[in-house]
């Protein structure tokens, strides 16, 4: 009973530590040139406490790396913004995949490798620093599936 009463004491003081995905939304699309397709996603993520001191590295979707950028750089629009309220801080993000499947008769030994990933079972792995030691977090899945779009 001792423990629980001061681990109940610790947590309040000091606020706990957690996320919550309020928004995760993906439309998917396919056109322009010939075998291009991919999926648009927007993803919001509440970290508590709201000091919570958090630095956005990536994310991965489906199956690639997308490095999330605070603000516009090297010719990349930013596609990460924070804000702080009473309820925590929330992490709001835009990012996209897309697949070229032109090569879609090239061996396999010939096509491009990509990088092996953490595993993770859900729709996006999102790498984040909480006071400074790298963190990762698994938004499961979709609320909010969009019709998909398809281009001429």
């Amino acid at each position: 009973m001792y423990r629980f009463l001061l681990t109940a004491f610790l947590l309040s003081a000091h606020g706990v530590f957690g996320q919550t995905v309020l928004d995760a939304t993906r439309r998917c699309w396919s056109g322009g040139i010939a075998g291009r397709h991919g999926c648009d996603y927007t993803f919001s993520i509440l970290f508590k406490p709201a000091g919570a001191s958090i630095v956005p590295e990536k994310i991965w979707v489906d199956g690639q790396e997308v490095p999330l950028l605070l603000k516009a750089e090297n010719g990349m629009q930013a596609n990460v913004s924070l804000s702080r309220s009473a309820r925590g801080l929330q992490l709001d993000i835009a990012v996209g995949s897309q697949f070229d499947d032109g090569n879609m008769y090239t061996p396999a030994s010939d096509r491009p490798k990509t990088k092996s990933l953490r595993k993770h079972a859900g729709v996006a792995l999102l790498a984040y620093k909480f006071n400074g030691k790298m963190k990762y977090f698994t938004v499961k899945k979709i609320m909010v599936e969009h019709p998909p779009v398809s281009y001429p």
